[in-house]
Parts: C-alpha cells; sequence; structure tokens
C-alpha cells in the first residue's frame, strides 16, 4: 500500500514559497519533468544576458502553483468546483512545456520550420505548437508508467484527457463542459491572459534585469467567474485594466530584447541534423539505437534525450574521425564555437513597418535573392512579429455594482501591428569590412529601399 504524501513547500526567488500537491512534486522527481532542468526558457538568451539562465523546470513549477492559486480564488465565486478540477489545472500548468525540445522555442522556430515537409511527422505538419502536442504524448507515457500514482487520487484516462485538453486550450473538447472558464487558466485561446504569461513574463524580466508595470497578485485576487454571451468566464475588477495593458505591453518588450537572440543555434541544428546521433534504448528489441535531430520527433525515447547539452553533444561528435570531414558538423562546429567567443552574427538591416503585408512581401523577396545568388552562407534574413495578443472584445472586466463589460466597450483598442526584418551577414567579424561591406552594396544595388534600413553594422 502507498504510503501518504504530504503537501511539499518550494522556495522560489519569484513567488516565494510554493506548496504543492503530492502527485505535483511525483511528477517533478521523474526523469521526464527533471528533463526541463536543461532546457532553458529563453534560448540563445543566456549568451547575451548573463541573468537569463532561468530553465522550463522551475516555469513549470510556478505556472503549477499559479493554477492552483487562481482556480482557488475562481472557487469563491464558483462553488462547483470539486478537488480533482483543481488538481487537473495544477498538472496541466506542471506538465504544458513538457514537449519543448532543446532551447525551447529555438528549436521549434528556427529548426523545425526549415526542416522539409516530408522531415517532419504528418501529425505535426499543420500544427503552430508542436510542443503542445508532444508534452500531451509525454503526459500519455508518464500516466501508464506511473498509473498507480495517479489511480491514488483518483485520476483516470478520463481526468488524462481532460489535461491534455486544457493544455492546448481545446474549449469545445467535451470536457468541463459546464465548467470552460478552466480552460482560460493555463492555455488561454480566448483572450491570451493566463499563468503561463504570468509566470515566464515575471521570470524573464527577472533574468534579464527588465522591469515590468502589472501585478500578477492583484490580477489573481480580483478574478471572478462571470456569465458572458451564455458562457462561462473569467474577468477581472476594472481597477486592474492597467495591469492587463502592462501584461501585453511586457510581453512585447521581452520578445524585442531576448527572443531574436537564437538564430544561430537554430543554424548550427540545421548543419548538424542528419549526421548527429541522437541515441536512446529502445525496450522492444532491448538495444542502444541512434537517429538524427529530426528523426527523434517521431519517438519519444529518442526525443526525451533532447536538451540544451545538445550543442555540446554536436561539438563532440564532430570531433571524431568518423566525423571530421563532414561539412554539416565542420558548419554547426564553427558556428558554436563562434558563439562561446561571442563571434555573433551582425545585423546588417533592420527593416521595420506597420504593415505585416508588407514585411511578408520583403522578406520573401530578400529570401528569394539571397537563395538565387547562393548567399545562404554569408546572409541569412528573418521575420520578427511583435504583435499585441490583446483582444480587447474578450477580455471581461466587472465594476463595483458587479456589471460586467469588455475593454472594447471601455474603448481600450488593440495596438497596431508591429514588425521588422533583419539581414544577417553571417561571416566572421574579420571578414565583415571585406566581405560584409561588398554584400551590403549588392543587397542595396537591387532593393533600393534597404539604403534606408541600414542597422550600425
Amino acid at each position: 500500500m502507498l504510503k501518504t504524501a504530504k503537501v511539499k513547500t518550494f522556495n522560489d526567488p519569484i513567488h516565494h514559497k510554493m506548496k504543492l500537491h503530492p502527485l505535483l512534486v511525483h511528477i517533478i522527481n521523474t526523469p521526464e519533468f527533471d528533463r526541463l532542468r536543461n532546457i532553458k526558457q529563453l534560448g540563445g538568451a543566456y549568451h547575451v544576458y548573463p541573468g537569463a539562465s532561468n530553465n522550463r523546470f522551475e516555469h513549470s513549477i510556478g505556472v503549477a502553483f499559479l493554477a492552483g492559486k487562481l482556480v482557488k480564488e475562481l472557487k469563491k465565486t464558483f462553488r462547483g468546483l470539486t478537488r480533482t478540477d483543481i488538481l487537473c489545472v495544477e498538472i496541466a500548468g506542471l506538465c504544458h512545456d513538457l514537449g519543448h525540445g532543446p532551447y525551447s522555442h529555438t528549436f521549434e522556430d528556427f529548426f523545425l520550420q526549415e526542416l522539409d515537409r516530408d522531415q517532419i511527422p504528418e501529425e505535426y505538419r499543420e500544427c503552430n505548437h508542436i510542443h503542445e502536442l508532444i508534452s500531451c504524448k509525454i503526459i500519455d507515457q508518464m500516466f501508464h508508467k506511473n498509473r498507480a500514482h495517479f489511480r491514488k487520487h483518483r485520476l483516470d484516462e478520463n481526468h488524462i484527457a481532460t489535461i491534455k485538453a486544457l493544455i492546448k486550450g481545446e474549449r469545445d473538447s467535451g470536457f468541463l463542459a459546464d465548467k470552460k472558464f478552466l480552460y482560460e487558466v493555463v492555455a488561454n485561446k480566448f483572450n491570451e491572459i493566463d499563468v503561463d504569461k504570468w509566470d515566464y513574463f515575471t521570470r524573464d524580466c527577472h533574468g534579464l534585469g527588465i522591469q515590468h508595470g502589472f501585478d500578477l497578485w492583484r490580477l489573481l485576487e480580483t478574478a471572478q467567474v462571470k456569465k458572458w454571451n451564455g458562457e462561462l468566464h473569467i474577468a477581472y475588477r476594472d481597477k486592474v485594466t492597467t495591469d492587463i495593458l502592462e501584461l501585453f505591453h511586457t510581453r512585447t518588450m521581452v520578445h524585442m530584447k531576448a527572443l531574436m537572440l537564437t538564430y544561430r543555434i537554430g543554424d548550427s541544428l540545421q548543419y548538424a541534423n542528419k549526421e548527429f546521433q541522437v541515441s536512446y534504448f529502445d525496450s522492444e528489441i532491448n538495444a542502444v539505437q541512434n537517429t538524427t535531430l529530426s528523426g527523434a520527433l517521431g519517438n519519444m525515447e529518442a526525443y526525451l534525450q533532447l536538451n540544451d547539452q545538445v550543442t555540446e553533444q554536436i561539438k563532440l561528435q564532430s570531433k571524431s574521425e568518423r566525423n571530421q570531414q563532414s561539412e554539416g558538423f565542420s558548419k554547426a562546429r564553427e558556428l558554436l564555437e563562434r558563439l562561446v567567443v561571442r563571434d555573433i552574427y551582425s545585423v546588417m538591416f533592420e527593416v521595420k513597418s506597420k504593415s505585416e503585408h508588407k514585411l511578408n512581401d520583403k522578406r520573401d523577396a530578400i529570401k528569394k535573392w539571397i537563395t538565387e545568388h547562393g548567399r545562404s552562407q554569408q546572409l541569412g534574413v528573418h521575420m520578427v512579429k511583435f504583435e499585441d495578443k490583446l483582444n480587447p472584445p474578450n477580455v471581461l472586466v466587472y465594476d463595483k455594482h458587479n456589471r460586467i463589460k469588455s475593454l472594447a466597450r471601455m474603448k481600450i483598442r488593440k495596438r497596431p501591428f508591429e514588425g521588422c526584418i533583419r539581414v544577417y551577414y553571417k561571416g566572421r567579424k574579420r571578414d565583415k569590412k571585406r566581405g560584409g561591406i561588398a554584400l551590403r552594396k549588392e543587397l542595396e544595388g537591387h532593393f533600393r529601399w534597404l539604403r534606408t534600413c541600414r542597422a550600425d553594422f
């Protein structure tokens, strides 16, 4: 018979003392969850910001803690919530990022997006957030391996399906039909205000040394369940509107400062993809097998071996006698070694616009030119959208008389689209004056509008 476990307290620099349910503690102590210790939240930003060392492990624990806090606050205005409901939401918060690959979004946005379509398993090809689907696969695996612990807390296959729906924000999944507001706690597809963002904005700003102006505890303590257009939603007191607006401003600020620094690592993963060997144990044949980086997507045992250490493994494998003549390994190792000495890509041009359509056209034109002129080894182009995720019609607030309205009714509008294209020079710093300047002139000769977009090159 299993012993009765107790609630455990975790000390955290962001939320201080976090008390977690014993089942969450058991999940934290599994190999699948422990892997998150070695996946940085901000990808390659740690190479520029010395404090940006926070990882998916601590973030996921923080999200589980905030999810429990928020649902318990909502229970004050919606008595129908059960202990099992609360536990399911907490587990969803804890496990929502299990599927992230090396360097978090770098793997998804700069590696997977550049692969040929046939290199990606069919089930992931039309998915915008592959890590969510992989998280759900890992949860299934964890449930199968730890069934007794889940059963002890009266969780079965239906509860696991509910947890997966909460992670993906699938309001119409059929689970929790009379409590759909719970889909707004971890992955809020209705208005983007959720505990995942509360934690990672606060945690990322702490690591980056950025000041932010929103108070997550004011938001949490005013959260209530309200009916709007015939459905139950989470609403906040009107006096915290400034905190809501600041939440989305912080998102844009973090993206501008940190999430554009991972291009180089994505390139190195692409170069090493076909030659790099991911080793994993195949229990069916009781032997160690190997696959490629992209091949690991189709095998959970292989995928669970991937973390930020992959860059060190690439450098190590590239030195073996068999791989020394590999062009892919050679290029990957060179990029990673340059990263250590901060010989990073230089921004040649920065094109800003408030028209997404125009930016897409310009990016595609530059990409086409780079490919046609055989410059892909020397130049790179990447577009970043500083998109305001605020959706005023769906953000609900209530006043002291309990009257509900949306931010759109308060004449608050979504900020217009902003984005930029960055054209990178991939060569070494020592070659900028010779090769870089010549390439810049060549580009400006073809795209005259680039002359007004020069960066400090």
